[in-house]
């Protein structure tokens, strides 16, 4: 892997994207999140959007959307998950509900979130810049969580990245 960019921030809730479950869909709907939006800036090869309820994601500088489909490893007291470089906002330290999920941080998209102590190593010209679609999109984070894991906490040893 290239050389990471490590970030050590917070982590607000992005529930931007295409939610296909109509149950998850009434649920963001309820939260009334003012900043919600039905697309991310990552699209698969369709023109289909992130489903934040599904994927794995985090959010980077829009002046860093060159870094759009890449992959990243995303740790939170002692639990570390590999996520997909999945929309572009106004700063680091956002998250899909998916990723907030599977680190046990409460996914809502107005109350959610914690204010420090995550983790983000974002790997640099790993990932595809237009997946072909979600299971493509799974298989390849799946296929990378065990490496990345073991590269993140080789690199950031003390930092708390927990391998699978």
């Amino acid at each position: 892997f290239s050389e990471p960019i490590v970030i050590r921030a917070g982590m607000a809730i992005d529930n931007d994207g295409g939610i296909r479950d109509p149950g998850q869909a009434e649920r963001i709907r309820r939260q009334r999140d003012p900043h919600h939006q039905t697309e991310t800036s990552l699209r698969y090869r369709n023109g289909g959007s992130l489903d934040p309820t599904t994927v794995p994601y985090i959010v980077v500088p829009k002046r860093q959307k060159g870094l759009l489909g890449d992959l990243a490893v995303v740790s939170y007291r002692g639990k570390s998950i590999a996520a997909v470089v999945g929309d572009c906002g106004p700063r680091y330290g956002e998250a899909s509900v998916a990723l907030a999920d599977a680190l046990g941080v409460n996914s809502h998209g107005v109350t959610g979130g914690v204010e420090s102590a995550v983790t983000y190593v974002i790997y640099p010209r790993s990932g595809q810049s237009r997946p072909a679609d979600e299971n493509t999109l799974k298989q390849l984070l799946a296929a990378n969580e065990r490496p990345l894991l073991a590269d993140a906490s080789a690199r950031l040893p003390g930092t708390m990245l927990a391998q699978r």
